[in-house]
C-alpha cells in the first residue's frame, strides 16, 4: 500500500536567522514554493540584514536535510510535486542554499538556530500583581473566617 500523502504540507524554509512558513497542498511544485520564498524573501517585511539579496528563481536552490551525520543536504528536484517527495514530511524543514551571482556556484548554507534561553523574554514581561484574598469575589461568610480579622 503506497504511504499516505498528508492534506497539506507546513514548510518552514529556514536561511540565517530567519524562517519562512509555507501552508501547501500536496499537488504543490518545488517551482511554486520556490516562488513563494522568492516572494518572502524580496518582500519589504524582509527585515533580516544579512540575508543575501536575490531577484530570481536561478539564485537559490530548496534542500533538504540528511538524517545522518554529518548532515548533507539535497536540493530538490524542481520538476516534482510535494506528494512526489519520498520521505518529505508534513511538517518539513527546507534550508535555502544561494548560489554566486557571477559564477552560478551554491554557497554553503547558512543558518542560526533561534535561542532557547527565554530569560530575555521573562525579564521584559512586567511582573503580575498579586491578587489580594479578600477582593476574589463574594462568598458566605464562615465561622473560621472572623477568626482572620
Amino acid at each position: 500500500m503506497p504511504p499516505k500523502v498528508p492534506k497539506v504540507f507546513q514548510l518552514l524554509i529556514r536561511t540565517h536567522n530567519l524562517t519562512i512558513y509555507h501552508t501547501m497542498l500536496p499537488t504543490t511544485s518545488v517551482v511554486t514554493v520556490k516562488e513563494e520564498t522568492l516572494s518572502a524573501l524580496t518582500s519589504n517585511v524582509n527585515q533580516a540584514e544579512d540575508v543575501p539579496r536575490i531577484s530570481s528563481l536561478e539564485e537559490f536552490d530548496l534542500c533538504r536535510a540528511s538524517k545522518g551525520k554529518p548532515v548533507k543536504y539535497e536540493a530538490l528536484d524542481e520538476t516534482k510535486e510535494l506528494k512526489d517527495i519520498i520521505g518529505l514530511g508534513t511538517w518539513e524543514v527546507l534550508y535555502v542554499r544561494f548560489k554566486d551571482p557571477e559564477t552560478g556556484k551554491s554557497s554553503k548554507i547558512t543558518f542560526t538556530a533561534p535561542s532557547m534561553d527565554d530569560d530575555e523574554i521573562l525579564s521584559a514581561a512586567p511582573e503580575p500583581e498579586p491578587v489580594s484574598s479578600k477582593s476574589q469575589g463574594k462568598r458566605k461568610a464562615r465561622d473560621d473566617d472572623d477568626e482572620d480579622d
